[in-house]
């Protein structure tokens, strides 16, 4: 993001620069057009950085309980008869963790999370207790 971001200063920059060269050589006319054209790459820039905020997704990895609790509901709401150790655990390739599951009925799912969404390991205090990263977890219930 922050080499987008690099990206298009200098763009903004550099077309800023040729506004100024042609509106003192040539009356203003073109001037007018790059003007638009900057507009065009800010708006661009915009609509960019507000999908990124709100749409785009990454893959959260799961920890066994979620997996047992999610299958259980979709055992429930789609009445599957699949045991479960036939599921079969879908590994994030980027990061070799497990993030979801397929069921034998077809059924498949992917924990996502936000790019900008803090971690589940940041909110959940009794994983910070256990890993030991935070002090105040350990302060707060013992």
């Amino acid at each position: 993001m922050s080499s987008l971001l690099v990206i298009y200063f200098l763009a903004s920059y550099v077309l800023n620069i040729a506004v100024r060269l042609v509106s003192t050589c040539h009356g203003g006319a073109s001037g007018k057009m790059l003007d638009v054209l900057t507009w065009i790459l800010w708006a661009a820039l915009g609509g960019y950085s507000f999908w990124l905020v709100t749409r785009a997704k990454t893959s959260q990895p799961l920890t066994l309980d979620e997996l047992v609790i999610l299958w259980k509901k979709h055992k429930q709401e789609a009445k599957c008869r699949a045991p479960l150790s036939r599921v079969k655990p879908i590994i994030d390739p980027r990061s070799d963790q497990f993030s979801g599951f397929k069921c034998e009925c077809g059924y498949q799912y992917t924990s996502k999370r936000l790019l900008v969404q803090r971690r589940a390991a940041d909110r959940n205090m009794l994983i910070a207790l256990s890993s030991s990263k935070s002090a105040r977890a350990t302060d707060l219930l013992f």
